[in-house]
């Protein structure tokens, strides 16, 4: 099983580059952007995604955003569904969407996938709603917006799949793991292509996050980091972090594999 890994940009911000790189003191008081990718799966007869995109009708994130900062003014783009059109890629075609983390950035638009598994952390999604009383909490909407929060719930309630921690085959040449990191619904996504093992997870936000040794800023737990940074630099051939522009220079058009 091979399959082409494509990735396409829905929007972008402005963030504190600490949020990137922990403890970084040379880049104290400076901001980078960060993109948001999503990843598109395909052979000859399936397509999935590893994550759903911004929902560019809900004001939810991007006002949490700005009233944080005034220079964090979320750029959405267009909307998942209709980039997929564009590309020749039907909504109704997605067999399988794959979350990592569960945030507004990431959870936008399931409600658009009809005939799409969802397949998420099952220790995430129990974070989500029985958090430990320690953590602090966000809005629910910020983790996920109402429409698809709706929809997971009723709608979509037997599409939901939960992962287990484990390293774990999903469906035929993809495999999931929990490496944490970054939130406590942060998956790696291996997917076999005809160029090796490409890596997704958002535990790694830019590249030198994992070519450098630069541990990501924004992290919960940097034990996790180091183990997860390690894991990955062992069994991929092609990293893709999920918010660095770089990736599409590395890779014009967004085709990866």
């Amino acid at each position: 099983m091979a399959y082409r890994v494509d990735v396409v940009k829905v929007g972008q911000i402005q963030v504190p580059s600490l949020e990137i790189y922990w403890l970084d003191l040379t880049k104290v008081g400076e901001w980078e952007y960060l993109n948001f990718l999503v990843a598109i799966i395909r052979d000859d007869d399936h397509v999935y995604l590893i994550n759903s995109g911004i929902d560019v009708d809900d004001p939810a994130l991007a006002n949490f955003w700005k009233s944080s900062h005034p220079r964090q003014v979320l750029q959405a783009e267009v909307a998942l569904p209709q980039r997929l059109r564009e590309m020749g890629i039907l909504p109704r075609q997605v067999a399988g969407i794959f979350l990592t983390p569960l945030t507004a950035y990431t959870t936008g638009n399931l409600w658009a996938f009809p005939n799409a598994d969802i397949f998420l952390s099952r220790r995430g999604w129990i974070d989500f709603w029985a958090p430990c009383r320690h953590t602090p909490r966000l809005p629910k909407e910020i983790y996920i917006p109402q429409t698809s929060l709706d929809y997971l719930c009723h709608q979509g309630f037997n599409r939901v799949v939960l992962l287990d921690d484990g390293e774990q085959v999903v469906v035929p040449g993809i495999r999931s793991q929990f490496v944490g990191t970054h939130h406590r619904s942060s998956m790696v996504y291996w997917i076999q292509t005809r160029s090796g093992t490409v890596a997704f997870s958002d535990c790694v936000f830019k590249y030198p996050n994992i070519e450098e040794g630069k541990y990501l800023g924004i992290a919960e737990n940097l034990e996790e980091n180091l183990a997860a940074y390690d894991l990955i630099r062992q069994r991929a051939d092609i990293v893709i972090p999920p918010y660095d522009p770089e990736v599409l220079r590395r890779y014009p058009g967004g085709h990866v594999a």
